[in-house]
């Protein structure tokens, strides 16, 4: 009779494999449950850490918010629009605080109306005083990026408020003067800087020294930065007002991001000719990650074929951020690079690793049963972020060196409790994205 001893030694060794194996994986997925209860308890605290004392800053007599990084109280039209977003988003996610938060929404969308809205030419100032006044010492004019942040937030008040219709229209009025002032008929996309009537600025006003215009764009270029913000706000007035004109505005958009703007090998052009010559210029890695998220929602809300020609062109982008832009000794993402180089600023800024565990989380969902990095990663950024970032009293530092130090000279005071777009929109995605990993699947 033929020996089974071998064969026997064999399939119990070949069995001892696979439940080790099997012991390995499910020991793998216990330690990631773990960490995601952990990081999901961690990111809540911080929320609300933040986000309670920034709304403190209400002011019930002039209407909108005091912004305390200022001399004078100026209203900045997108901090007053961030701070909208953010309280209608928290009415949105926690019903428990959607009483509180709706109220602080409305207020906010009543002083963009009576305000900040040019009841003259339309569109919204880009600064007014408390009483709707244009600051003598600022620059006459309209730019694109602050109405593009104003429709995003009067859009999402719109979804949570009891009557959405005021700020509904007032989010369609925004849509309606981008579309009839910024918009490039002839080679696409949109002006950056226009005259408060609504015309674009193409050269250097010649009352002005500076050649660069409200948010840093030399006049007649394009920006990465406002088309991106654009897309978002389309994005999120498309959620509420299925247009079709809005569809077709929102799809060009998409096209010129993941097509113009982000190119191989996962980078974005930072500002172009007004015809979409790229201007030679860095790469800003928290922009990256940033767009991998906003390119991904507004797939989304499209459907396919969107989806499956986005998601590719995001994939990229964070690849490519995790390459050159992730600080694999101390973590955390650098603030700016090079397309083909390490990172040359090593500072880290705290909006780039709230987008950047933000769009991480994101690629976990996606790709992360191919690739682990998106979740180790994840994970290494957010403890970077709460070590070193956030304060004692839940408030985020400006600028940190590579170590987690803050820079001297460059972080005198924390970045304002109020101003909590960035930071706010990570913590509430990435937790409730967290919430719903453990609600729905044991192997996260």
């Amino acid at each position: 009779m033929r020996d089974l001893k071998p064969v026997l030694f064999l399939l119990c060794f070949t069995v001892m494999l696979s439940m080790t194996a099997i012991t390995q994986a499910q020991g793998r997925n216990a330690q990631q449950v773990d960490a995601v209860k952990q990081m999901a308890v961690e990111l809540d605290k911080a929320l609300w850490a933040q986000v309670e004392p920034a709304y403190l800053a209400i002011d019930r007599d002039k209407g909108g918010y005091h912004q305390h990084n200022t001399s004078a109280d100026t209203r900045d039209n997108i901090h007053q629009a961030r701070m909208i977003w953010v309280a209608a988003e928290i009415a949105r996610c926690y019903p428990q605080h959607a009483k509180t938060y709706k109220a602080y929404a409305e207020h906010g969308v009543v002083f963009l109306a009576e305000k900040m809205w040019d009841k003259q030419h339309g569109g919204f100032f880009f600064k007014t005083d408390p009483n709707g006044k244009l600051p003598a010492n600022w620059l006459q004019e309209k730019h694109v990026y602050s109405n593009a942040f104003s429709v995003y937030a009067a859009a999402n008040a719109a979804r949570v408020l009891d009557d959405p219709k005021p700020a509904l229209d007032l989010a369609k009025r925004g849509y309606h003067w981008i579309e009839s002032h910024a918009l490039d008929k002839q080679h696409g996309g949109y002006f950056e800087a226009m005259t408060l009537d609504g015309k674009p600025i193409l050269t250097k006003p010649a009352n002005q020294k500076r050649r660069l215009d409200s948010i840093g764009t030399a006049y007649g270029y394009k920006s990465m930065n406002s088309h991106i913000h654009l897309l978002e706000a389309y994005s999120e007035l498309y959620k509420v007002w299925p247009d079709p004109q809005l569809k077709e505005s929102l799809e060009k958009l998409l096209i010129c991001v993941r097509d113009v703007i982000c190119i191989e090998p996962g980078a974005l052009n930072m500002f172009f000719a007004r015809d979409w010559r790229a201007v030679p210029n860095g790469n800003s890695f928290g922009h990256d990650v940033e767009t991998a998220f906003l390119m991904t929602e507004a797939a989304q809300l499209l459907g396919e074929p969107w989806i499956k020609q986005a998601r590719p062109r995001a994939k990229m982008l964070v690849d490519h951020a995790l390459e050159w832009g992730y600080d694999k000794e101390h973590h955390g993402f650098y603030d700016n690079g090079r397309a083909f180089r390490p990172a040359y600023d090593h500072e880290k800024i705290w909006w780039v690793q709230a987008e950047a565990f933000n769009a991480l989380a994101l690629m976990h969902q996606l790709h992360g049963q191919d690739d682990p990095r998106y979740f180790t990663a994840m994970l290494q950024t957010w403890a970077f972020t709460r070590d070193h970032m956030i304060d004692g009293q839940g408030q985020w530092h400006i600028k940190l060196d590579r170590e987690g130090t803050p820079v001297p000279g460059k972080d005198a005071a924390k970045h304002q409790p109020q101003d909590i777009y960035h930071s706010g929109r990570a913590m509430i995605h990435t937790y409730h994205r967290l919430r719903g990993w453990l609600d729905t699947s044991s192997n996260h």
